[in-house]
């Protein structure tokens, strides 16, 4: 759930950035908030709300201040107040099914990420008829992930889905990352049916450092590869 949190909290910063917030992107190391809420644990995992709740009061620390390693908890104490700078605002999805499914859509659609917990498994990908490449869901786990960015491809809805289990998923001829797949409305309704059983998925307003020009604009074009489909 560390990673999921983290990871959705970067998403959402990067986006922002792209629509022409003045926002630094910074890299953090999740073990470390994650291990705080745990009480200086690294067993186990950890629940929905404590991590959005850790995400929310302690803030996130970055790469750069604490090192890359998530497989040990670094020396951070006299990073708490630099986390500050990286907080999370938190807004909860209480809702079920369907409805879920279409909150969270319409999150990412808004340039919001949204971090969950679910069993519902992702085994894979493959290629849908539109050409996009979208996650294959089968199998049961228990595990956190986050949903992030939006699309349209001849008239049908995608959202980005975000693994922490590495280049899993390959690349398509899109470009996109390997450890993400699309998911159409169908697919997203699918995945997080069991969600509401872990705790609520929380949407991530993300708290960054900014650049000393804040003029809100996007001053660089960014490129779409060119098999980019609409």
């Amino acid at each position: 759930m560390g990673h999921a949190d983290s990871f959705a909290h970067h998403s959402t910063t990067l986006c922002w950035i792209a629509r022409g917030a003045p926002l630094v992107y910074t890299p953090f190391n999740p073990v470390v908030t994650w291990s705080i809420t745990k009480g200086g644990s690294i067993r186990g995992g950890q629940t929905v709300s404590e991590m959005a709740k850790g995400a929310n009061i302690i803030g996130h620390f970055p790469e750069q201040l604490v090192g890359t390693n998530n497989q040990a908890v670094p020396s951070y104490k006299e990073r708490l107040e630099a986390a500050k700078d990286y907080q999370s605002a938190i807004m909860f999805l209480n809702s079920k099914g369907k409805e879920l499914a279409d909150e969270i859509i319409q999150c990412c659609a808004a340039g919001l990420s949204v971090a969950l917990g679910n069993s519902t498994a992702v085994s894979g990908s493959t290629t849908d008829s539109n050409g996009v490449k979208v996650a294959v869901i089968r199998g049961s786990w228990a595990h956190a992930t986050h949903f992030t960015a939006y699309r349209v491809v001849r008239g049908t809805e995608y959202i980005g889905w975000v693994n922490s289990h590495g280049e899993r998923y390959k690349s398509s001829d899109e470009g996109e990352p390997a450890d993400m797949c699309w998911m159409s409305r169908s697919l997203v309704e699918q995945f997080v049916t069991t969600a509401p059983a872990y705790g609520s998925p929380y949407v991530i307003l993300p708290e960054s450092v900014t650049k000393p020009d804040t003029s809100h604009y996007v001053k660089t074009r960014i490129p779409f590869p060119v098999n980019w489909r609409f």
